[in-house]
């Protein structure tokens, strides 16, 4: 006698049902990860590297973590979490002025070559598409980009903010031009300059240059 065929449960809707579930409790769990310890781990949780979840709570989530990262390794975590999801259509969710003074803040505390590639990676990411730089195109973030500047000193470090430039950058009007083209931007990229010693980090600092000139708007 043939047993009867018992029919397997969707392991794809378990999957999806299971990551939503825990989609939101990281959201509720945020709102205590008010140390930098708390708030490493927390963006460390495989559950925040899966692109299908960026929602708005995540994005919420993690401008409030963003608060209480501050040390290098949060910063570090944190960033790599918004790399994780945003190399998709879902990037333009991470463009909002929320998540621009996040960058901003954390910039403060990402004072280690490994925190900076990771920060600026992700604004990187998110400024991929035309329509959402304007996002970054201010003077907070021009002087994030000045902090770190100071330690980018891997090519790593050289090619991500060189890049995160050139995407905020690109076809920038004079209002956005006047914020970047100042002796202090360019003195930050011939300080990263010294340690572009890799053809990448040479070609995206290059391309931030060419995007950059001291000439003033009229």
């Amino acid at each position: 006698m043939q047993r009867a065929h018992r029919r397997q449960p969707s392991t794809f809707l378990y999957g999806r049902e299971h990551f939503s579930i825990m989609v939101l409790v990281i959201a509720m769990m945020s709102i205590h990860a008010t140390t930098p310890d708390a708030v490493n781990v927390t963006s460390g949780m495989n559950v925040l590297a899966k692109s299908v979840y960026a929602t708005t709570e995540v994005v919420e989530a993690v401008v409030r973590m963003s608060i209480h990262a501050t040390t290098p390794d949060a910063v570090r975590r944190l960033s790599d979490t918004i790399c994780h999801i945003t190399p998709t259509m879902l990037a333009s969710m991470f463009a909002t002025m929320d998540i621009a003074d996040a960058v901003a803040r954390m910039s403060n505390h990402a004072t280690t070559p490994d925190a900076v590639r990771s920060l600026s990676s992700a604004i990187r990411n998110i400024a991929i598409d035309a329509s959402v730089q304007s996002v970054f195109q201010t003077q907070a973030i021009v002087d994030a980009f000045l902090r770190m500047s100071i330690y980018a000193t891997t090519p790593d470090a050289v090619r991500c903010v060189s890049h995160a430039i050139h995407n905020i950058t690109n076809r920038m009007d004079a209002l956005v031009k006047a914020k970047f083209a100042t002796p202090a931007v360019v003195d930050a990229l011939a300080r990263m300059s010294v340690y572009a010693t890799t053809p990448e980090a040479v070609r995206y600092l290059s391309a931030s240059m060419s995007k950059i000139s001291l000439t003033a708007p009229a």
